[in-house]
């Protein structure tokens, strides 16, 4: 299916180019669709998005397809709920639920009225007070006004936020249970490539497609930011329809098994990669690791580059707060680390914890004796209700340069969810230009990689881990003709 927005067919597209494209998408058997907000200013609403003149708008855009030839089978309606209950912009009208689901209701029975066959869903953002929760209580009061579910639920996500994959796995598994088709709209956030735009975009698809949750009942490829640049050819790397055809790519499935020698710490993997059919994938190449859950010391690394306008950074940890959680904490904090270009040193004052954060909490916080022996370290103990908010000194810092952060931590497998830490690039004038944020969670520990054989297999024997919990996982990458997959296991080394 192809959208048409509103906007687009209201004020931008001629009638010879409209017959154009309805006539393109009908020989290629591509259905056509409609994006537009369904309900009417009274008030308030105006110029708000979500507010594009009701049914009677609605209408008139479709009959200028159908008159150029074309036959509108969906219509996508912009984001009701948010826009019309949540939204806290000047002019919105925060309606309760109930009532925008009145108002929705009656849009879909007035445009079905006209054209029974057509099928309308919903989209909404996973942003601000878009919750899951709240929105699992919108699809039920629109169930309950219109007697009947939602036909689809499409997820616009706010890829910044630290709990869109998990606010997207709940709302995939409501909107299933509940009889409602359940998308996405996989893009990215501002980028500063095309290049850059398709990694994020497609390290997105697999973080929700691989990490448990399978694809949505609908994908949905959609960009309203400047990149990509180009929609064809699909043969790319860099296009918007590469992204597609690469989505396209038959899907595959994978098994793990490790099995800890009794002393040493070595693990033997066996696994195998295969096609949803069941027919094997040969000559595929399998990345082995294990995430330990139990807490152990690691040091986490990450790397970016220096927003223009920032003069100086902090660096800050938020547990429960901003984005983080809720949940449980329990952390320990050793060393944090930032460098710019080949410098070496660390510009992060008391970058140690000998000294002491700004903090701001109701939890447990406090500066201890290292258990790494001499030293400090800084420890955090919170329950889900319970926020905490620390902060650096702030550093200078130079626009456009590269920067490597880096966090020494342990982080329980308990605690995962609950906490990011993030430089946090401040103007002259203190106010906020960025913050990286990297949530915080075990890193995984690289075991080696396979190669599968004609059956598919592929087998591996690990180096000596310490002993605890780990998540073994293996990885497929993918090639030409093959979607990746991942097969994860949990096993113990005594």
């Amino acid at each position: 299916m192809f959208k048409f927005y509103g906007e687009w067919l209201d004020t931008t597209v001629t009638d010879a180019e409209l017959g154009r494209v309805v006539g393109a998408l009908k020989a290629r058997d591509i259905a056509v669709g409609l994006e537009i907000g369904p309900l009417t200013a009274a008030g308030c609403g105006e110029g708000i998005e979500g507010f594009n003149g009701g049914s009677a708008t609605t209408l008139r855009l479709i009959r200028r397809v159908v008159a150029a030839g074309g036959t509108v089978r969906y219509v996508a309606m912009d984001e009701p709920f948010y826009f019309g209950s949540l939204d806290r912009s000047p002019n919105s009208c925060r309606w309760s639920t109930e009532k925008v689901a009145r108002e929705v209701a009656a849009y879909v029975r007035e445009v079905k009225g006209a054209y029974p066959s057509i099928v309308i869903g919903d989209i909404e953002p996973l942003t601000g007070d878009g919750t899951a929760a709240r929105y699992e209580e919108w699809m039920a009061a629109y169930r309950k006004a219109a007697g009947a579910p939602l036909p689809f639920f499409h997820l616009d996500l706010d890829w910044g936020r630290a709990d869109w994959s998990a606010g997207s796995l709940q709302l995939q598994a409501y909107a299933r249970g509940h009889g409602v088709r359940f998308g996405i709209i996989f893009n990215s956030a501002l980028a500063s490539s095309d290049a850059e735009w398709l990694a994020a975009a497609q390290a997105h698809i697999l973080t929700h497609e691989l990490d448990g949750a399978g694809p949505p009942d609908d994908a949905v490829f959609q960009s309203w930011s400047d990149h990509p640049d180009r929609v064809l050819p699909e043969s790319g790397p860099d296009t918007f329809t590469h992204l597609i055809a690469d989505y396209a790519r038959t899907r595959t499935t994978a098994t793990v098994t490790g099995i800890p020698a009794t002393t040493g710490g070595t693990l033997a993997v066996t696994g195998r990669v295969a096609t949803l059919g069941g027919d094997p994938v040969a000559g595929g190449d399998v990345a082995i690791s294990a995430t330990p859950r139990d807490g152990p010391y690691q040091v986490l690394e990450f790397t970016g580059t220096v927003p223009a306008g920032a003069t100086q950074a902090v660096i800050g940890i938020r547990v429960n707060k901003e984005g983080a959680g809720p949940g449980p904490a329990d952390l320990r904090f050793y060393e944090v680390g930032y460098a710019e270009g080949a410098g070496a040193g660390n510009l992060v004052p008391d970058g140690d914890f000998a000294s002491g954060w700004e903090t701001t909490t109701d939890a447990s916080v406090s500066v201890v004796p290292s258990d790494r022996g001499t030293g400090k370290m800084f420890r955090v103990v919170a329950t889900p209700p319970q926020a905490v908010g620390v902060e650096s000194a702030s550093f200078a810092v130079t626009p456009g340069a590269a920067y490597r952060f880096r966090v020494a931590v342990r982080v329980p497998e308990a605690s995962v969810g609950s906490a990011y830490v993030a430089p946090i690039f401040l103007k002259a004038d203190w106010s906020e230009v960025r913050r990286d944020i990297h949530p915080l969670a075990p890193a995984p520990i690289p075991l080696g990689s396979a190669t599968t054989d004609p059956a598919g297999a592929f087998s591996l024997t690990t180096t000596a881990l310490e002993a605890g919990r780990y998540h073994l996982q293996a990885g497929f990458a993918g090639d030409a003709i093959h979607w990746p997959a991942r097969a994860r296991v949990d096993f113990v080394v005594r």
